[in-house]
């Protein structure tokens, strides 16, 4: 319990300068809080001791996401104000469908791309032994297609049914990159990390996803597509458990 306040509450606060960044509503407030925010989240995530030469290194790929994600939210569909009551009723199952959907079209790139041996793709793939600065090492063209284009065409599903408001965007957008950043620990020290506003939900449904799970992906490209939860790999039959042992 105390580590699911202690992450909420530091994704709350960085939430609420993200809140602010979107309020502003142009490139460089947007890419400027991004590389803030990025940084920020691999220095609170990572507690291994940190290289300098992975510093300068990895850099420029973070730099690149905080840059595509920037023009990224210039696309997305009108964010309306609204209540802090409304968002705070609603944003679980929100959050917890448009992650779902999201998946289910990063799920599907993602797979596309390691069935077609995608070039661009084996960038990210260059580190077999993950760690948290790892989630950035993308080539532009990969962070694009199976980054950017599934959270748009998730935003704009999901405005159709609940229209988005800048709070909403800020929640899920900071939630987000705690979850791509976590998600590359490639060790098992938070079983409620795939969705930590609502941490019991995947386990009650036998959809989480551990960041293990992922780092096998690493080792093992024929399995573990989906970035969020184990639904989509489970039901397509490509999800390996922790154990090695497929879920069909």
């Amino acid at each position: 319990m105390l580590s699911f306040i202690r992450t909420n509450g530091t994704v709350l606060a960085i939430a609420s300068m993200q809140y602010v960044a979107l309020l502003h509503s142009n490139w460089y407030s947007l890419f400027t809080f991004s590389t803030i925010r990025n940084f920020t989240l691999i220095y609170l995530i990572d507690s291994s001791p940190s290289e300098p030469v992975d510093d300068i290194y990895f850099t420029p790929y973070v730099l690149q996401g905080a840059a595509v994600e920037a023009a990224t939210l210039m696309l997305l569909p009108k964010l309306h104000t609204s209540y802090i009551l409304k968002t705070l009723v609603f944003f679980i199952p929100v959050s917890f469908g448009f992650e779902v959907i999201n998946d289910f079209f990063h799920y599907w790139v993602h797979r596309t791309m390691h069935m077609m041996h995608d070039p661009f793709h084996k960038t990210h793939h260059h580190f077999v032994h993950v760690k948290p600065i790892v989630a950035f090492y993308q080539n532009i063209i990969d962070l694009v297609l199976s980054n950017s284009l599934p959270f748009l065409v998730t935003s704009y599903i999901i405005s159709m049914a609940y229209p988005l408001s800048v709070l909403d965007m800020a929640l899920i957008l900071t939630y987000k990159t705690f979850l791509e950043v976590a998600g590359h620990l490639a060790v098992s020290s938070n079983k409620t990390s795939c969705f930590p506003q609502f941490i019991w939900l995947p386990r009650m449904l036998g959809i989480e996803l551990y960041s293990d799970d992922h780092a096998l992906h690493h080792t093992n490209s024929s399995c573990n597509y989906s970035k969020r939860f184990s639904l989509w790999d489970k039901v397509f039959g490509t999800f390996f458990s922790k154990k090695n042992t497929r879920t069909n």
